[in-house]
């Protein structure tokens, strides 16, 4: 539904797919009726899909979920729903939700490591209110558990920030992440000559350019590396 939700249209153009969204819904219901407790959370999955978000919070309110009560659903789908409308809306503060989720939310994703969902909203919180070691252990997990490349380079990223040792981390996340574009331009800045560095350089031009059907954009874009191959500069 959420998918349906932010339908893209065309390359520009996303907007909800409320047939799509409508056709689903039936089967989800049928296969969730003996259970309420899931039914209902189905139910504000489908309200946060069709609904604008003033009426999601009132549902959301209604439900308990955010409100008096803020009780953590037990779905980790509806969870990082109501977390991303919530401080969409600036109707909680990030710090608010792991005030009144973060603890419940810990034991779940420990509980239950390959949880994707509850992982992104535990990360999503923790760069929001800038709590480098719990981020850094979501990172760790999203990256040799789930082996998820964003979750690679910020734990590279965040030992860098730490000022902590962090070259053969690099290396491993780059050995099985080659088309990353950050762990590449990494490789190349810290390099420890300029023989190292020209020896990283054809790989970070092969990072940025891994998909061609959607080539990094950056600054002097395929030219610029080209250049920065050619020369055997450091990357900036």
């Amino acid at each position: 539904m959420e998918l349906e939700r932010n339908w893209e249209r065309n390359w520009w153009n996303k907007a909800r797919a409320t047939p799509f969204i409508e056709q689903d819904a039936p089967g989800a219901r049928a296969a969730l009726k003996a259970d309420a407790p899931a039914l209902a959370e189905f139910e504000l999955c489908h309200d946060a899909a069709m609904l604008e978000d003033a009426e999601f919070l009132e549902h959301l309110r209604a439900s308990g979920v955010w409100g008096a009560q803020k009780k953590l659903p037990a779905s980790p789908r509806l969870a990082y729903m109501a977390a991303r409308t919530l401080t969409a809306t600036h109707t909680a503060t990030p710090q608010d939700i792991l005030d009144a989720w973060g603890d419940a939310l810990a034991k779940r994703q420990a509980a239950a490591p390959t949880d994707r969902t509850t992982l992104e909203l535990l990360a999503f919180l923790y760069v929001q209110v800038r709590d480098r070691p719990r981020l850094a252990a979501m990172d760790l997990q999203g990256w040799r558990t789930l082996h998820l490349r964003p979750f690679a380079e910020s734990y590279v990223v965040g030992r860098i920030i730490a000022g902590q040792p962090v070259d053969d981390e690099l290396a491993q996340a780059f050995a099985e992440f080659p088309d990353s574009d950050i762990l590449g331009k990494l490789r190349v800045q810290r390099a420890k000559d300029e023989d190292a560095r020209r020896r990283a350089l054809p790989a970070y031009v092969a990072a940025a350019f891994a998909n061609v059907a959607a080539p990094h954009d950056g600054f002097g874009g395929l030219n610029g590396y080209m250049r920065l191959l050619a020369e055997g500069t450091s990357a900036k």
